[in-house]
Parts: structure tokens; sequence; C-alpha cells
């Protein structure tokens, strides 16, 4: 972890605690700045790929794919509108199982995204984003934090990814060979 390496760097060439606590600050700094743009490739991903012919299918499990890239450890799902109900396909999740969360705040998070297209947020840990087309939800992005929380930075980076996905005015849903699939409009 970044504290050991520190402490090893200063120990080595002999830094006073003030020059460690800025090589420490500097070490957080770098990985923070990685992280974003870990996450940064993940949303020009999802925008590339939004923009290719793909089944629905395949288009929301290489989202999946490159959102779980972009976020690491965070538990990341897409669910579906599908005859009036919402369910969550197992091939669109990144954890089989999700740790209990409140329920009631996450009925209600969901329940604004479905109701005004607006995201919910069940906890600072844990929110929901709409997916939609042609101005209709289709469905959700739902992503839970383990650890800590869910910064606004982050929250804005998965909006776009939501949007990204989103087919208002960018893409249209088409009928090819009897499968649905997302193409350019």
């Amino acid at each position: 972890d970044m504290a050991i390496i520190t402490e090893g760097m200063a120990g080595r060439f002999n830094l006073t605690e003030g020059q460690a606590a800025v090589l420490r600050r500097a070490a957080e700094a770098l990985a923070a700045e990685r992280d974003q743009l870990r996450k940064l490739d993940a949303l020009v991903r999802v925008g590339q790929e939004s923009r290719v012919i793909l089944t629905e299918d395949e288009l929301l499990s290489h989202a999946l794919k490159r959102i779980s890239d972009g976020f690491g450890s965070d538990a990341v799902r897409i669910g579906l509108l599908q005859e009036g109900r919402l369910r969550f396909p197992i091939g669109l999740g990144t954890k089989v199982m999700w740790e209990p969360t409140n329920e009631s705040d996450r009925a209600r998070a969901i329940a604004t995204v479905l109701d005004s297209l607006e995201m919910g947020r069940v906890a600072d840990d844990h929110v929901v984003l709409p997916l939609t087309v042609k101005g209709r939800v289709a469905g959700l992005l739902e992503v839970h934090r383990e650890r800590g929380r869910l910064e606004d930075r982050d929250v804005a980076m998965l909006q776009a990814m939501a949007n990204q996905l989103n087919a208002d005015g960018v893409l249209t849903i088409t009928s090819n060979n009897a499968a649905d699939t997302i193409s350019v409009v």
C-alpha cells in the first residue's frame, strides 16, 4: 500500500517527516489520478461501443465489462424493464449476490428513476441511474461501493456512462433478422 512504500522511501533516502508527508500526498494524488484515468478510459470505451451495431445483450454486456473495469471492486448491475417488470438478468451484474441494503431506500431510489428519469441515491455508497430509449425508461444502472462513499465525480462519471447507453437521438432499436439490435442513426 502507499503508506508502506512512502515509509520505505523516506527511510532509504533519509527524508525528514515533512518531506515524507509531501511524498505521501504526492503518491496519493498520483493514485487518485490513475484511478480517474481508468474511469475515463471506461467512459470512452462505453461510448465507442455504443456507436457500433450490436445486439442489445452484446451492448449491455460490453458496457457492464467496461464500467466494471473502470470502477474496480464496485458492484455494478443493469436492470431491464421487461413486460412492465424490472428484472436483473444474471449476466448483467458483477456479483451474483449483493450485500443486503436498506430495501425501502433502494425501492424509493428505483421509483425515482422509473418515475422521473432522474438518478436515485440509495445511500452515499449506492446509486441507481436511468437507461432510456426514446425518452422512456428501459432499465437502470445500479452501482454500490462496498467500502466508502461514491464521490460526486464518480457519480458524474457513472451518469455519463449511463448517458452513453441511452438511446435518445443517438441510437435506435431496429429489427435485424428478428433480433433486436442497437445501431447508429
